[in-house]
């Protein structure tokens, strides 16, 4: 019993600093620079094509959305770039379903820095 609590231990320690291995932080001129390793390629950063895991995580680390789902939820959404959740009742949804408006939170800037 006790070798194999001591096994488990130095695998988990052996896990946690090959994670730890695989992302990196540089510090740069003016900025923090993100590297991260994958051991495949990433199949597309379009959002609306991808189907991978690892093409999620990296694209959250790349786009800004308009919502997000609470973190607790399936069905909740929570305002991100947007300033309010459209729905019929606030307005921001017309009656007939196809056009939904979404008031944009302002100093928001393009990775340019343009507005």
């Amino acid at each position: 019993m006790r070798i194999s609590k001591s096994i488990l231990k130095m695998s988990c320690c052996l896990v946690g600093i090959a994670v730890l291995s695989l992302v990196v932080f540089a510090q740069g001129d003016d900025q923090m620079v993100f590297r991260q390793a994958f051991l495949d390629s990433l199949v597309t950063l379009d959002p609306a094509a991808t189907h991978t895991h690892r093409d999620w995580i990296m694209m959250f680390q790349i786009y800004e959305t308009l919502l997000q789902y609470e973190p607790t939820s399936l069905t909740e959404l929570k305002p991100v770039l947007a300033t309010k959740v459209p729905t019929v009742e606030n307005g921001l949804i017309s009656e007939d379903g196809l056009t939904y408006t979404f008031p944009l939170r302002r100093g928001v800037k393009f990775q340019d820095g343009t507005d």
